[in-house]
């Protein structure tokens, strides 16, 4: 089992992290380039504590520059395709094989990021490997999107989503991929 945040190996994804883990690494990594965080908690950044499943504790102040979960519209804009998409079941093939790490070919693990076919937009493993946090703004319930390695093959397809309270128990099948606000 992989510590909180850890990978398999350092060319797999981030796995083992719950939503709070994710947001306070988001403004972490914002702080560190010199970025305006994105996250805070009654007015100031958010760098620590849990606040149970509450995600409504922790608010998005979405002008920021800085690193953030894409909303659940923004990640499923770009596991389609964007505006190249062509209507793929799974991002970039209606064939799971071609694109995305499951249960089926996973071996029960996690595999090397990018080493399936990207999707239209060449963005990998959107499905399967692990499933990725995304923000849902306001509300308590936040989501994961995209399937993971030990996932049927059902749950890997774009349009399935997975509802858990943020300080869901961290689990070796949960993971992230982070976007920030486009420049002026």
């Amino acid at each position: 089992l992989a510590s909180v945040g850890q990978g398999v190996a350092p060319d797999h994804p981030v796995q083992n992290v719950n939503w709070y883990d994710v947001v306070k690494w988001c403004n972490a990594r914002s702080e560190m380039e010199g970025l305006d965080p994105v996250y805070f908690v009654s007015g100031d950044v958010y760098r620590s504590g849990d606040f149970g499943d509450d995600a409504t504790t922790v608010q998005a102040m979405p002008p920021a520059n800085g690193y953030r979960l894409p909303t659940t519209t923004e990640w499923e804009w770009a596991a389609r395709g964007g505006p190249s998409g062509l209507g793929y079941i799974y991002s970039g093939n209606n064939d799971l094989n071609a694109v995305g790490w499951f249960e089926d070919n996973s071996g029960n693990t996690t595999k090397t990021v990018g080493t399936k076919a990207g999707n239209e937009l060449g963005v990998h493993d959107m499905s399967g490997n692990v499933w990725e946090w995304v923000l849902v703004p306001n509300e308590a319930v936040q989501r994961h999107r995209g399937g993971s390695f030990s996932a049927y093959a059902s749950r890997c397809a774009v349009t399935s989503i997975d509802l858990r309270g943020v300080n869901y128990a961290r689990r070796i099948e949960i993971g992230f991929r982070v976007a920030r606000n486009a420049e002026d």
